[in-house]
């Protein structure tokens, strides 16, 4: 674990790695991510892309309400204001750039793009959705925009097989 966590130290602006990971439901995937990136810029851009869509929306359908609230919340966030942020205070800033620490569970997680996934053996089948009509257009919404691309890996030999940056690549036992 410490050769990685060096070559992420030593990782300076966006690179794009490989990953061999496995989630907690036990799919096994190989993804390809852009590590090193501006979250803002990422915000930014889903927020000119969503307000250039929300443009060509029937006004009161629920598309266009959740874009409205999509759009409020990269405000938020542009503006320093994520009080409704479901994840605040959960993690850290550590010394090696996208990656942060977990406050509850003490474990590293790296934050990178998601460029490409090919899953490689499924894992337990997904659960029914149950969320609401609205919550469900925002999901749709988000996957379309840079920052639905946001993905979030643990650190640890249990989910981490292999990693390729840079040209190494580094296997975890």
């Amino acid at each position: 674990m410490s050769s990685l966590l060096q070559k992420l130290k030593d990782n300076k602006g966006a690179k794009f790695a490989s990953l061999v990971y496995t989630n907690n439901q036990g799919e096994t995937s190989r993804y390809t991510i852009l590590i090193g990136f501006s979250y803002r810029n990422a915000v930014e851009k889903s927020l000119a892309t969503l307000s250039e869509q929300a443009e060509k929306m029937l006004a009161g359908s629920i598309e266009y309400i959740a874009a409205s609230e999509l759009i409020q919340s990269f405000q938020n966030t542009l503006n320093g204001e994520q009080k409704a942020y479901t994840k605040a205070h959960i993690y850290e800033n550590t010394d090696i750039q996208g990656v942060k620490r977990n406050t509850n569970d003490n474990s590293l997680k790296l934050f990178g793009l998601v460029v490409d996934k090919k899953v490689i053996s499924e894992g337990e089948p997904k659960k029914p959705v149950k969320s609401s009509e609205k919550t469900i257009a925002k999901h749709k919404l988000s996957r379309e925009l840079p920052v639905g691309k946001f993905g979030e890996f643990k650190l640890s030999p249990e989910s981490l097989a292999r990693m390729a940056l840079n040209g190494d690549t580094i296997i975890l036992e």
